[in-house]
């Protein structure tokens, strides 16, 4: 086991929460040249994955991926299944707030009151994501109040951004908005691919862009291929709607507007 005092408690805490301590800190588990693709939950990651696993499916077999299975290559490493990892350096998803064994990160980011309505949705069910215990269903409101008390897990997400800024400086550090990646795909891909240590020729990236639309990652969900990619094999968990600014249409104007007051240096700080 490494010396974990090394750690922060708000990334033992979110490794406890998932009862993950017994592998997660075993000193042989990561690389050096491991590529993380870090983010909060329900920021953009299934997204930002499948755009990895078909630009090396293209560069490995000349076309891009039929189906999810390949999703695998690219682990989560939530579900401890790193034997799937695919090449040298391997990349890694993981939704922990910032851990000194990371060396190169890509930090995706999301405009946080989507990141509510969507992290709302998801966690209906599931009451191991929140730090405390909650009694009955919750709704958009009380989530959101809960949400911005840190109360969910992995931790606030002020708290979980902070880990990794407070860190480019001395890692391998790119950071992507989830947003950019829909509106400025042509500019924002190459850069997700870079950090990534992917190169594809230059005239693939208007294909390559059709193929990781939504409607197509809809398209190519089969629960079969899913449960082989080791993804969520129910689209709805991780392919909502696909959009920007949801939370404008969703939120009451009341909520909308305390979330805008509690958020706002964070908002400015990432340009939201």
């Amino acid at each position: 086991m490494t010396q974990r005092k090394t750690y922060s408690q708000a990334l033992l805490r979110a490794v406890r929460q998932m009862g993950h301590e017994d592998w997660y800190f075993q000193t042989d588990r990561f690389r050096e040249d491991d590529i993380w693709l870090a983010s909060y939950p329900r920021s953009g990651s299934h997204f930002a994955r499948f755009i990895l696993v078909s630009a090396r499916h293209f560069l490995r077999y000349g076309g891009f991926p039929a189906d999810l299975s390949g999703m695998k290559t690219i682990p989560d490493v939530h579900g401890g299944r790193l034997e799937f990892a695919e090449a040298a350096p391997r990349i890694i998803k993981t939704h922990f707030p910032f851990d000194p064994r990371y060396k190169r990160v890509i930090h995706l980011i999301r405009d946080p009151r989507d990141v509510i309505v969507s992290y709302f949705h998801y966690s209906q069910g599931l009451p191991h994501l929140f730090l405390e215990p909650v009694s009955g269903e919750l709704s958009l409101a009380e989530f959101a109040d809960l949400f911005l008390h840190g109360k969910v897990w992995p931790c606030g997400i002020r708290r979980h951004t902070s880990t990794y800024i407070e860190q480019s400086a001395n890692i391998e550090y790119t950071r992507i908005r989830y947003e950019d990646l829909l509106t400025e795909p042509r500019q924002e891909y190459p850069r997700l691919l870079k950090a990534a240590d992917i190169y594809l020729p230059d005239d693939v990236l208007e294909a390559l862009i059709a193929h990781t639309s939504f409607d197509n990652m809809r398209r190519l969900h089969t629960p079969e291929s899913a449960r082989a990619g080791l993804v969520e094999s129910n689209p709805v968990h991780i392919l909502r709607r696909g959009i920007s600014g949801q939370h404008a249409q969703l939120l009451h104007d009341q909520v909308r507007e305390h979330l805008d007051a509690r958020l706002a240096d964070y908002l400015a700080t990432l340009h939201y």
